[in-house]
């Protein structure tokens, strides 16, 4: 569900059958004051972080793309958590 852009709160409730209610104590539990916006978005990051580790061929695009994201959107938001832009951090992490 999280690589579909445009996922809201109501389609993990509708996915789940969960009550606003219920999806509220499980995000207070796990998303770690985020929101459920931060959270799906933390969710695609790591994801992102561990294409690029064990998937060299794709490209940067394709990546943010699979995980739900607009490349402009993907390089903004993985600077503001990793501290580098998505290029920089596979080239650093290939090279370990």
């Amino acid at each position: 569900l999280y690589t579909n852009p445009a996922l809201q709160r109501q389609d993990i409730m509708r996915r789940f059958g969960l009550r606003r209610q219920h999806l509220n104590a499980i995000l207070n539990t796990y998303a770690y004051g985020r929101g459920f916006p931060g959270y799906i978005n933390s969710i695609r990051l790591q994801e992102a972080e561990r294409l690029m580790k064990e998937r060299p061929e794709l490209s940067i695009t394709a990546i943010a793309e699979s995980v739900g994201l607009t490349l402009p959107n993907f390089r903004i938001q993985f600077r503001n958590v990793y501290g580098y832009n998505p290029a920089e951090y596979r080239a650093s992490h290939l090279e370990k």
